[in-house]
């Protein structure tokens, strides 16, 4: 699961969002973006004061608490 809010790299690009989903594939690994909600630059405005991440804040959301879930009960 790859909780990365911006997946890519200008120096690692072999662990940029496609390759690196690519090489998991080919060695029977799913992979699964998870950035969008478990990420450390959430998108929802709301989620920041003074221009810093309320992480508090984040830990309300029900994107966020779906998003922990989310692990625990796949199979």
């Amino acid at each position: 699961m790859d909780v990365r809010s911006s997946p890519y790299s200008q120096y690692a690009t072999q662990f940029n969002r496609d390759t690196f989903a690519q090489l998991l594939e080919e060695s029977g690994i799913e992979y699964v973006f998870a950035g969008s909600y478990l990420g450390g630059r959430p998108k929802d405005p709301t989620c920041y004061k003074d221009d810093k991440i309320d992480y508090k804040e984040v830990a309300k959301r029900q994107w966020y608490k779906k998003g922990i879930e989310r692990p625990l009960t796949q199979k």
